[in-house]
């Protein structure tokens, strides 16, 4: 029953070839050749500035947002008497390595790309990195020159400090000889002036053998002995 059920439908079924026109697709190619397509942000930064000779600065590239891209390989650049080392962190972030014995700049890193919703040309860049490299010379001295310098200071303040205590002193010196001076010669006997005096009789010898004089001194002798004893002071 079943085979005969078949045989009746299969009579009055037609077979029919349909077949549809050949489509030729035009492909255009992306411009500039470029063959990235999303959209992006692309960061940079590196671990240090200053480094000495022998001491790795490391720098850290990372993309982000979505696309075709795979990876980072094509992120790679070249600076002269720079050792480089690459490596790769994740599909889109990359780490480089950089020896030098001399300063360098890491250049600017290019990344461009077309946008999917607009179709524009977009172009991402980092920043440069100027690496100042000291050498053992200059990390040797670097300490010791900066004890140099302490020590300069210290020793220029504590010279200032004795020059202002001496200078002190020697103004307050002349203000009391100037006034000493001055009671010396307004005495108006030898009895005043001796007063005055004796306490310097040991000074010096012609000072001593003045103030003996001025003891037996007559008053009409008075005022040149007295000018030449001032003389002492």
């Amino acid at each position: 029953a079943n085979y005969q059920d078949r045989y009746n439908r299969n009579k009055y079924l037609q077979k029919f070839d349909i077949s549809t026109h050949a489509l030729t697709l035009k492909v255009k190619p992306l411009p500039h050749s470029l063959k990235v397509i999303g959209s992006y942000a692309l960061y940079a930064s590196v671990d240090k500035q200053k480094v000495t000779m022998g001491e790795p600065v490391t720098l850290n590239v990372r993309l982000e947002g979505e696309g075709n891209i795979e990876n980072l390989d094509f992120l790679t650049f070249h600076i002269p008497h720079v050792t480089i080392y690459e490596k790769s962190l994740s599909s889109y972030e990359k780490e480089f390595i950089l020896l030098s014995d001399q300063n360098f700049t890491i250049p600017s890193l290019i990344f461009s790309y077309i946008t999917q919703k607009d179709k524009e040309i977009r172009q991402l860049d980092t920043n440069t990195f100027h690496i100042v490299v000291h050498t053992a010379k200059d990390t040797t001295n670097k300490k010791p020159y900066a004890i140099d310098i302490y020590i300069l200071y210290v020793f220029f303040f504590l010279l200032l400090f004795w020059y202002s205590v001496t200078l002190f002193k020697s103004l307050e010196y002349l203000d009391e000889k100037a006034y000493f001076l001055k009671q010396l010669k307004q005495t108006k006997n030898k009895e005043e002036l001796l007063k005055k005096v004796v306490h310097f009789m040991h000074k010096n010898r012609q000072l001593k053998r003045l103030i003996y004089q001025l003891e037996d001194v007559d008053a009409s002798k008075f005022k040149a002995l007295k000018k030449e004893i001032l003389t002492h002071f």
